[in-house]
């Protein structure tokens, strides 16, 4: 044998032991119908725990985890209660079990990864989830129908946590799921809703405080929790994406736009938070937000979904990059407060600059939505008449202060004067007309 020659003898048994693993390993890309997905490193830039479950899984992802199996056991009484709702119990179960399976295709293909879950096991997690969601929207949209010591309502700090865990991208269900079961189940007789109003309804106090959009979607319309969050703060109301790159435009700050003479004003009967616009007079309008540790985790899941997607319009990465021109320090923050634009639950307005410059790190936006409207403020920003005109007006506000409301005494110097002058004005017009 030559010496660069070298002799591999092959067990069969071993070859068919790595011929099955890498078998086990292998699946096809995911389906058209994916829609959940595992955010990677590059874009969790929030903290951690604006990605990761605090206290319940829901789904596959993170199923399992040492932090939320406390839950499984109440996941289970919410199924019972639920069940007992119904005429008949065991056959209610049985026809969720039916329905489940028959749909476990298209529910496996929701999730990017492959579900690594015997068909029992897929089964069994789904219907424990979507159960213990259904009837937690139901109790909370339905007081009267709460068991008094249910832990999630006589502690402090449960009903928070699982709001923000049901936000999390990586912690979804199919929404179709949700829906079709809590059909099987309603009774429009008792005074029950559709899911969606309770689900809306249990959100209330993280969606935009005038509740923009609020017609009822079709189950089938809305991929999961997120999506349907997606829809509710930024609903596609005919909106136009430009083949604009963000980052290749910029327009100055609010206070250095607000020192050109531009005025910021909050916008209350919009359709949407990205109803934003700069009229012909300089006022730019923009509704209220309110921004709290949640919101602004709702903020980054969603930022990671559009990125995850191309499907979805980059509505919210598109806001937060306007949010990042408008917003360069406190100053920014205090003057779209004090114009009730931004309401903020920070310990300081530092904190909420930090947040916004975390949101906008690194994003990419390649169909900008505010594109027009930059362009619309740097023209008025770099008309010089415009300029000239709020120089004028802040030179007299000024003056004003320093020569007639410097004292007490100068202002009541300066209201007598003024009133002297109309008594002077009136009396010369009276002479004149007889």
């Amino acid at each position: 044998m030559e010496a660069n020659q070298v002799s591999v003898q092959i067990d069969s048994s071993s070859g068919d032991e790595l011929f099955y693993s890498i078998k086990q390993k292998i699946h096809p890309m995911p389906s058209i119908e994916c829609c959940i997905y595992r955010i990677p490193k590059c874009l969790r830039i929030l903290p951690e725990e604006a990605y990761v479950p605090k206290i319940v899984s829901l789904g596959p992802f993170h199923k399992g985890r040492d932090s939320l199996l406390a839950m499984e056991e109440h996941k289970r009484w919410y199924l019972h209660a639920l069940l007992s709702r119904a005429s008949v119990p065991d056959q209610c179960l049985r026809h969720f079990l039916t329905y489940i399976r028959e749909s476990e295709g298209q529910a496996r293909a929701s999730y990017a990864e492959a579900v690594n879950l015997y068909s029992d096991e897929f089964v069994e997690m789904i219907l424990l989830d979507a159960c213990f969601a259904i009837e937690l929207f139901y109790n909370y949209g339905r007081v009267e129908l709460r068991n008094d010591n249910d832990p999630i309502y006589i502690t402090s700090w449960m009903l928070s946590s699982l709001k923000h865990d049901l936000i999390l991208l990586e912690n979804q269900l199919p929404f179709f799921v949700l829906v079709d079961l809590f059909d099987m189940i309603r009774d429009p007789d008792k005074g029950d809703l559709h899911l969606e109003e309770y689900v809306r309804y249990f959100f209330r106090d993280v969606l935009p405080p005038t509740g923009y959009s609020t017609h009822r979607y079709n189950g089938t319309h809305i991929n999961h929790l997120l999506d349907f969050l997606h829809v509710q703060f930024f609903p596609d109301c005919g909106l136009t994406l430009l083949e604009s790159e963000a980052g290749g435009q910029h327009i100055e700050c609010a206070t250095e736009l607000n020192n050109a003479g531009m005025k910021f004003e909050a916008t209350h009967f919009g359709q949407s938070l990205l109803d934003i616009s700069l009229n012909k007079d300089g006022v730019f309008q923009m509704p209220l937000i309110y921004f709290d540790e949640t919101v602004s985790y709702l903020m980054g899941n969603l930022i990671a979904l559009e990125q995850c997607d191309s499907r979805y319009a980059p509505l919210v990465s598109s806001y937060v990059v306007l949010l990042d021109s408008l917003i360069a320090s406190p100053k920014d923050v205090r003057l779209l407060r004090r114009e009730a634009i931004i309401d903020s639950f920070f310990r300081d307005d530092e904190e909420l600059v930090l947040i916004i410059k975390q949101l906008s790190k690194g994003l990419t936006v390649s169909r900008f939505l505010f594109a027009e409207l930059y362009r619309q403020v740097n023209c008025y920003y770099h008309t010089d008449w415009n300029r000239w005109k709020a120089n004028l007006r802040r030179d007299y506000i000024h003056t004003m202060k320093r020569d007639y409301f410097r004292t007490p005494w100068a202002f009541i110097s300066f209201i007598a004067a003024t009133v002297l002058l109309f008594l002077t004005l009136t009396q010369t017009i009276f002479t004149i007309i007889s």
